[in-house]
């Protein structure tokens, strides 16, 4: 599917600089967005992820026990 990001904006309801904004990274985008997207380009939502590689989004240690910790009140 080729479209402009113009027309993807458009599809989107968005103005064409947020949706360049949000292939270049410099904006993150919601998970909404993203289902919008995938609907719009007729794909699985795991399109935009099959290259990405698993290992690198590993929690740290520190992020694991703050999970782990019990909430405090």
């Amino acid at each position: 599917m080729q479209l402009t990001l113009k027309e993807v904006a458009e599809l989107c309801g968005v103005g064409y600089q947020l949706i360049h904004k949000y292939e270049s990274g410099r904006v993150q985008i919601s998970a909404y967005r993203l289902w919008q997207l995938a609907h719009i380009m007729k794909v699985q939502v795991g399109y935009f992820f099959r290259d990405l590689d698993p290992t690198l989004f590993r929690p740290t240690e520190a992020a694991a026990a703050k999970r782990a910790a019990p909430e405090e009140v």
